[in-house]
């Protein structure tokens, strides 16, 4: 007797309990002592598994779906922003106060390149 456990079964496994079920349903005198394991509740057991694992599969095919959706949701509000961002660069100039408060760095503010010193030929 298996103990019932939070992984999943290997497909081969399930795959061998699926054979071993036609097996069973082919038999004429077999008679379960315990009722979970007669022929009806082995069926509707197999059955039961089988929409779920069908859930599953319409649920991953859902959510991937619902992922690109997301995804493209995402960069299009980010290119909206970027947008924006030029847009008010354009409106009120590249050293305006309204850029800190968008997140962008002032003309002023931006660290101007120092030269170095060229070393003499020796």
């Amino acid at each position: 007797m298996a103990v019932t456990s939070n992984y999943r079964l290997p497909d081969d496994r399930l795959d061998n309990d699926r054979a071993a079920l036609v097996a069973i349903r082919d038999l004429e005198d077999y008679r379960a002592l315990n009722p979970q394991q007669s022929v009806e509740s082995l069926v509707a057991l197999e059955r039961a598994h089988r929409e779920s694992k069908e859930a599953v599969q319409r649920g991953e095919t859902q959510l991937a779906a619902q992922r690109n959706a997301e995804i493209e949701a995402g960069w299009a509000f980010h290119n909206a922003i970027m947008g924006a961002k030029a847009n008010i660069a354009a409106q009120y100039g590249d050293d305006a106060q309204v850029i800190e408060s968008i997140g962008l760095t002032r003309r002023s503010k931006r660290k101007r390149p120092v030269r170095t010193a060229r070393r003499p030929k020796e």
